[in-house]
This record gives C-alpha cells, sequence and structure tokens, in this order.
C-alpha cells in the first residue's frame, strides 16, 4: 500500500510518509482550493477510525466503511510511494487523475 506521497501545497514541494503521525494529505476541494486533511489512524493514535491509511474499493462497495460515510476525494499529488518484498521505496509519478477514498 502507499507509503509517501509527494505534493505541492501554497508553492512548497513536501514528501509526506503515512507513518509519521503528522501525516497529511492535500484534497481538493469543489472551489478549486486545497486543503490538508490528516492521513489516516496509527495504534498510537486514539479516535474511531480504523487503523490504518486506506481503504480497499470492494471494501468501499462491500458496505464495510458505511458507517464512517466515506466519499470520493480528488488527491493533487504528483508521485507516489510502494516499497518492494524487500522493502526498498520506490516512487511512482502520476500522470492520470486518481480518486481515492477518504473518511
Amino acid at each position: 500500500m502507499c507509503g509517501g506521497v509527494y505534493f505541492s501545497h501554497n508553492g512548497e514541494d513536501q514528501r509526506v510518509y503515512f507513518p509519521n503521525p503528522k501525516a497529511v494529505l492535500p484534497v481538493r476541494r469543489k472551489d478549486g482550493s486545497v486543503i490538508l486533511l490528516p492521513w489516516g489512524r496509527r495504534k498510537t493514535q486514539s479516535g474511531v477510525l480504523p487503523m490504518g491509511g486506506w481503504a480497499r474499493l470492494d471494501a468501499i462497495h462491500a458496505g464495510r466503511w458505511d458507517k464512517w460515510f466515506p466519499v470520493p476525494v480528488k488527491l493533487p499529488i504528483k508521485s507516489f510511494m510502494e516499497k518492494d518484498i524487500e522493502g526498498n521505496s520506490h516512487w511512482y509519478d502520476l500522470t492520470n487523475r486518481v480518486n481515492i477514498y477518504l473518511t
């Protein structure tokens, strides 16, 4: 699963990694502005959302996230990071829009 994202916000490039408890994601609002929202929940954080930083689309379609009222949003990110089986990080540039579901 995605462990990091790279984006620009207010003219500043940022790399954000999910394990950081202060991790945020840029979310584009309907008016075109972008706000930064907390990215997921870690074991050390209190809250009512499930642990983790992502939801499988099939789980959303199956209704397992209904009690958290997920909505599709646009994340204006330039690239994302995944680790391979050996734990090496790889960055992938995005060329098309990607819809991500947040709660």
